[in-house]
């Protein structure tokens, strides 16, 4: 037993150095992982300012990443344009009370977009032309003159082609325009029209063949 304690004072001095190599390790790897937090946190602070915050150019975030003004901005309204294209036409006929019948030419509004826009941004509507609105059944739709700048006068026409009431209309109002009794058909032309030319409730509208 003495000379396996003097032959083992070797192997506890070289495991002892072992273990000394060992913790030293063990203390670099611990203080390098240490580290790493701080790093990817300064990184984490320097994304969220660039993002968020007024920073300098050096530090800023690349462009494709960064929220600009222009993407925040809320969505401008737009301007009044010059209104639809010109309809489809048909040749119309009002058989006046005092006078010969009265031929036109007008456009046939009959979709919902059509109608919807009807002469919106209209800056001229010639005489002896107008705008008829053909509805699918008979109702009482309001018509107003939001973005319209020509000033109208309109026919409210029942199923019989008889014109049960005529309104003017001044442009850009967003006054409701609508009859006392249902109608089928509304035309519109520029106001005075019906006047100058001596159309009245009472007189028979017919439009095609």
């Amino acid at each position: 037993m003495t000379n396996s304690k003097k032959m083992g004072w070797p192997v506890l001095i070289g495991l002892a150095l072992a273990v000394s190599l060992l913790c030293a390790s063990c203390g670099e790897a611990t203080a390098t992982t240490a580290g790493r937090p701080f790093s990817t946190s300064g990184v984490a602070a320097s994304t969220v300012a660039a993002t968020v915050g007024p920073v300098s150019r050096s530090t800023q975030a690349p462009a494709a990443s960064v929220p600009t003004v222009a993407a925040l901005a809320p969505t401008p309204i737009p301007p009044v344009t010059s209104g639809q294209a010109r309809l489809a036409t048909s040749t119309a006929t009002i058989s006046r009370t005092n006078g010969p019948p009265l031929v036109m030419t007008v456009e046939l509004a009959r979709t919902a977009q059509e109608q919807g826009t009807g002469l919106m941004g209209r800056t001229s509507l010639p005489d002896n032309t107008g705008m008829l609105f053909v509805f699918e059944q008979v109702g009482r739709v309001g018509f107003w003159m939001k973005d319209t700048p020509l000033a109208l006068s309109i026919a409210f026409i029942d199923a019989s082609g008889k014109i049960v009431d005529i309104q003017d209309m001044e442009s850009f109002s967003e006054t409701t325009h609508i009859p006392n009794t249902d109608y089928l058909y509304a035309l519109e032309v520029s106001k005075g029209y019906f006047a100058r030319v001596g159309v009245r409730p009472g007189d028979l509208f017919k439009f095609g063949n």
